[in-house]
């Protein structure tokens, strides 16, 4: 599993837009991250209650456990740990800011730390995580990084065997892209069965069958127009505008054949 993380890690890394990679946590980062935290103390506290700790850790019985558990602690093998907090912390005053932060691993309880990776508790899962260098409503691009993200990873799955890795690509910018295709492929899907429904209706119902053709007339010229002007314009259009202008389409085709059916009469 490792190993297939590890390559999963280097194609991340050689990929020009993907940017803020995570992968191996390491533990020298910790005191950095409380030395942080101690730095911007007076910004974290904030709340009623926040005071009402701080007050409790001042009073000399709080004070005085506190430095007992430090000693204790530094004697002990994560006193290399342990020594930095001493240091920045002696008496405790970012244990409220520390508290609220239990709330950040919310879902994350059956994830444990191996190696420096994030695994799961049962051992059959390693997170990677990293930002694209573009937002996800680029959807041109997302398509051309999650596509080749797909290859690379199928590459890596077939290298361990049939069923013996899995590869999951997940994101805000994969969900936008499939989103789009499948917008993309319902519209098409959509305004053809109603064209050729409306042609069916118009061939039946009228007298002379080849004003059904001129049924489709006026939005094939509306659809050009439209399409003309999105072409030249703009590269992106929204997926509310495209359903919009299906029902414009609709309602002109609908009016077509009101028109036509009383001529043809």
């Amino acid at each position: 599993l490792f190993d297939a993380a590890d390559q999963v890690f280097e194609v991340m890394q050689a990929s020009p837009d993907l940017t803020d990679i995570a992968y191996r946590l390491e533990l020298r980062d910790y005191p950095g991250s409380v030395q942080l935290l101690h730095d911007n103390l007076p910004n974290l506290i904030g709340e009623p209650e926040d005071y009402a700790a701080l007050s409790e850790s001042l009073e000399a019985d709080a004070i005085a456990k506190r430095l007992d558990w430090l000693r204790r602690s530094l004697t002990q093998p994560q006193g290399f740990v342990v020594k930095d907090v001493a240091r920045v912390d002696p008496i405790g005053l970012s244990a409220p800011v520390l508290k609220r932060l239990q709330l950040v691993q919310a879902g994350f309880d059956d994830a444990k730390i191996v190696e420096g990776r994030i695994v799961s508790r049962d051992g059959c899962h390693v997170l990677l995580r990293s930002m694209p260098s573009f937002p996800s409503a680029d959807i041109e691009r997302s398509g051309l990084l999650v596509d080749e993200l797909l290859q690379k990873m199928a590459k890596i799955e077939d290298a361990f065997g049939e069923h013996a890795v899995r590869i999951a690509v997940i994101g805000g910018h994969r969900i936008g892209l499939d989103n789009s295709r499948l917008i993309r492929r319902d519209t098409a899907l959509a305004i053809g069965v109603a064209v050729v429904a409306m042609f069916l209706l118009s061939f039946v119902a009228y007298r002379r069958r080849w004003l059904a053709l001129i049924t489709l007339v006026p939005p094939a010229i509306a659809a050009s127009v439209a399409g003309g002007v999105l072409f030249f314009s703009n590269t992106q259009i929204s997926a509310i505008a495209v359903g919009c202008g299906t029902i414009l389409l609709g309602i002109t085709i609908d009016y077509a054949i009101h028109v036509l059916y009383h001529i043809d009469n």
